[in-house]
């Protein structure tokens, strides 16, 4: 059990070695030449660095943000965070919660296989959170302990990771085309009520890259200059009101050393350089996995289509709505948690800025798509709602987050609150 753990946290876990493998394995089944194998590997590889390289500029460059609005508003509470939360389940379920992912991947590809239905999850890190989720669900809602936790929280973690990228598909193929050959793994509940809202309040023919702007606002159709200016204006807003409420001594205590001004012009410019590696990366990974996996889905479900990870989607839509997105999210989540403060509820919950970032950008991308700018702000803004609602909803019926003092941070909140309390009513009935 312990190389298991070894293989799950050190090679699935890990992005990058995972992506590397998965081309590895495919151009090998494919027949290429050894220095063809070699660089496909080694490129999917570096393009998943590459985009952890702009994740990493990112975090520094939004953690001001998020601690200025933690700062000013005075808000405590459980940190959604995926990577401090899988901590306690994987001390408490550290047997059980491979085997769930191992046997839960296999029922994916048979799945995958024999039905119509041809996605196969590829979101190396998300296996062990929808797996973890699941074996927290049903501790809590039937007591299952040992082989029966094992075998029913495997056939539920395969059938989630099949079914729910199989339904975003009709979704997300709109937004990369068909030709793309690869579809959503996670991200995708919120993504759907992206489109969904973006249908009802915008029009696709109003895309945000269509947005006229007059002479001297034509900068920000540059995407790396509107980027860095609209970046600079969120943290002005947020930092001069950090500044009237907390004084200006705690403003350059968040920001660090040196004028505040200029330490907030870096920071917005660093955001956006994180933004230009991330798309750099993504590109490099898509080049690569994509043919290759074809190797792969012949061996073991032919048509097979990988589902990846949300950034996959960003060089699909416009930059604008990306950013429209992100800034929708902030004020969906923010909302939430403003309001679980003031209806005085018992748990609170905080999802990380990164996380607002990375869903945000996608459900704005979406959005974009199904209901132009319209779209992306405002599917976005109930998307970001519904997940901070759904962390909110679900830590109330799982002592463990609330012991943990964490909870998960994904995007498919939504769908997990929801899948959560169906087990918690099914449980109570049979208790």
């Amino acid at each position: 059990m312990d190389l298991f753990m070894v293989i799950l946290r050190q090679i699935v876990g890990n992005a990058a070695l995972f992506a590397g493998i998965i081309t590895l394995v495919g151009l090998i089944l494919q027949r290429k030449s050894v220095a063809d194998i070699l660089k496909g590997a080694i490129k999917a590889t570096v393009g998943i660095l590459l985009l952890w390289g702009g994740v990493t500029l990112l975090v520094e460059a939004l953690s001001p943000l998020g601690k200025a609005i933690m700062d000013t508003y005075g808000v405590v509470g459980l940190m959604a965070s995926n990577e401090i939360i899988i901590g306690p389940i994987l001390q408490r379920w550290g047997f059980e919660l491979p085997l769930v992912v191992v046997l839960g991947f296999i029922i994916n590809l048979l799945l995958a296989r024999f039905t119509h239905k041809k996605c196969i999850f590829l979101v190396g890190h998300f296996y062990l959170y929808i797996a973890g989720s699941f074996l927290v669900f049903l501790y809590y809602a039937f007591n299952l302990q040992g082989w029966a936790l094992i075998v029913i929280g495997a056939v539920i973690t395969g059938l989630y990771y099949w079914i729910v990228p199989a339904w975003g598909d009709k979704y997300i193929s709109k937004v990369v085309g068909e030709e793309a050959g690869f579809t959503l793994g996670n991200a995708v509940p919120t993504c759907i009520i992206a489109a969904e809202v973006a249908k009802l309040v915008g029009d696709p023919e109003q895309s945000s890259e269509r947005i006229r702007l007059p002479g001297w606002l034509s900068i920000f159709a540059d995407p790396i200059a509107g980027q860095g200016i609209v970046m600079l204006i969120v943290y002005l807003l947020v930092f001069l009101v950090a500044g009237a409420r907390l004084g200006i001594e705690e403003v350059v205590s968040i920001l660090g050393e040196g004028n505040w001004i200029i330490n907030l012009l870096l920071v917005s410019l660093k955001f956006t350089a994180g933004i230009q590696v991330v798309f750099l990366g993504v590109r490099t990974f898509l080049a690569q996995i994509v043919p290759a996996f074809k190797g792969l889905a012949d061996l073991v479900a032919p048509g097979g289509i990988p589902a990846l990870d949300v950034p996959a989607i960003f060089p699909y839509g416009p930059p604008t709505a990306g950013m429209l997105g992100f800034i929708g999210c902030l004020i969906g989540t923010m909302a939430v948690t403003l309001a679980t403060i003031s209806l005085g509820f018992s748990v609170i919950v905080l999802i990380t800025i990164l996380t607002v970032w990375f869903g945000g950008f996608g459900t704005g991308i979406v959005g974009d798509k199904f209901g132009g700018w319209k779209g992306a702000l405002i599917g976005s803004i109930v998307a970001g709602a519904a997940t901070c609602l759904g962390a909110v909803l679900v830590s109330l019926i799982i002592p463990l987050y609330v012991e943990a003092g964490s909870t998960f941070s994904y995007m498919d909140n939504p769908l997990m609150a929801v899948l959560a309390y169906v087990l918690h009513w099914i449980g109570m009935i049979f208790r």
